[in-house]
């Protein structure tokens, strides 16, 4: 190693770590803005004011409009711990309340519609992991809503994966929201053109099933399950097989032995 390169090793050595985090933002190295998103937990556990947090941010919201996909999942792998890290510096470094809501979600709900399918994933799996961050009524009124946007969209991925997102939110909303908003969406998922998107309706049944409520599965949900179960397609009816067991715990007895006991006894 020659002498400039140690002397830039050893420059960068002495930065703190939101100095690092800064740098490699600003960074035209697309491997140092990877970088950069790795160590955003690590910047936001470092940060000892209230001044430093909201600088961290103001580079976390320029980096997650990267145009380099790696860039963004990498970013938007660490934000549970972000979350999580905000959450208990709140009182500490004297954060607004609304901070989690009002900055980082809007950044997952906007990379649930990105065009990289890795990045979407990852949106995902990081809305899932932070749903219990929230109230009730930020499930119900600011998250719910963008789901059922995005269940309705052309792009045949954003439907699928609605699907999944929608089951994810029903023990959270209760049994009144997923019966009038989100039982609604499943059905029309059940109808779908798309056998993909069928197949994962069939996937999610028992969880739909679970919060409506063995009337409702049996008047709402188990006619259209009875299609699926015979759909054109062997990846549905097999993905029907699969969940059979776990729906039939969500009916009567009376059904389970009735004229649709073929769909969990065949």
């Amino acid at each position: 190693m020659d002498q400039s390169m140690l002397d830039q090793y050893t420059a960068l050595e002495m930065l703190t770590p939101l100095e690092k985090f800064k740098k490699y933002v600003e960074s035209t190295n697309v491997f140092e803005r990877q970088a950069a998103g790795r160590m955003l937990c690590d910047t936001a556990e470092s940060c000892d004011t209230k001044d430093e947090f909201s600088s961290a941010m103001m580079y976390v919201s320029r980096l997650s409009v990267d145009p380099e996909p790696s860039v963004r999942a990498e970013l938007i792998e660490k934000v549970p711990g972000l979350v999580r890290i905000c959450n208990e510096k709140l009182a500490r470094l004297d954060l607004d309340a609304s901070l989690i809501e009002d900055e980082i979600l809007p950044l997952v709900i906007n990379y649930l519609e990105d065009v990289t399918n890795n990045v979407r994933k990852t949106a995902q799996a990081a809305l899932v992991a932070i749903l219990d961050f929230f109230s009730h009524e930020v499930c119900h009124k600011k998250i719910l809503p963008n789901i059922i946007a995005l269940s309705s969209k052309q792009n045949d991925d954003h439907r699928t994966e609605a699907v999944i997102l929608l089951a994810k939110l029903c023990p959270i909303l209760g049994e009144k929201i997923t019966v009038e908003e989100i039982l609604p969406e499943y059905i029309k998922a059940c109808q779908d053109e798309l056998f993909h998107v069928r197949k994962v309706a069939a996937q999610q049944a028992p969880e739909v099933a679970k919060q409506v409520g063995p009337s409702v599965t049996e008047s709402m949900i188990l006619p259209h399950f009875a299609g699926l179960a015979e759909d054109v397609v062997w990846g549905v009816r097999k993905a029907c097989s699969d969940s059979m067991a776990a729906l039939s715990d969500h009916v009567s007895a009376t059904v389970r032995s009735g004229s649709k006991n073929y769909l969990f006894f065949p």
